[in-house]
């Protein structure tokens, strides 16, 4: 008797460890989602006026703010087809992007994707386009005219 006492014993103890180590992950995960969105909306493409171009140059992140608006900023991003440039509102949750296309005939309606960003570079990976695009904020203005 005592020896099975012992044993469910041992079990609770085993699963309550275990939910308690399973509640700590969800708790550091969340915690560290939380920042990398706080960092992209204050030092990223929401963060403010300005303009990302990716390494390559085909593709813009335009963030704008009103007059009197603060951030997060209204972020457009532009992505070359050959001469032609396509225009999609940028969203985010989390590390989750979010494109919705705003050109009158758009070559896709909406896609999404993952962020990532280090402080400085801000990288965006289209899961349809399986692509990758790393952006640096840039002086330089930019016009898809």
């Amino acid at each position: 008797m005592k020896r099975s006492l012992k044993l469910i014993l041992g079990i609770v103890a085993a699963l309550l460890a275990l939910a308690l180590v399973a509640l700590g992950y969800l708790v550091h995960t969340r915690q560290a989602r939380l920042a990398l969105e706080h960092s992209i909306l204050t030092n990223g493409p929401w963060g403010g006026a300005a303009v990302w171009v990716s390494a390559d140059g085909s593709s813009y992140l335009v963030g704008e703010l009103e007059e009197d608006q603060s951030p997060p900023a209204v972020v457009t991003a532009y992505f070359q087809d050959g001469t032609d440039w396509h225009a999609f509102e940028l969203n985010c949750i989390g590390s989750i992007a979010y494109l919705n296309s705003i050109d009158p005939e758009p070559i896709v309606e909406t896609t999404e994707g993952r962020i990532k960003f280090d402080g400085t570079t801000f990288r965006l990976r289209v899961d349809d386009w399986q692509q990758e695009f790393r952006y640096t904020r840039t002086e330089e203005a930019f016009s898809p005219d």
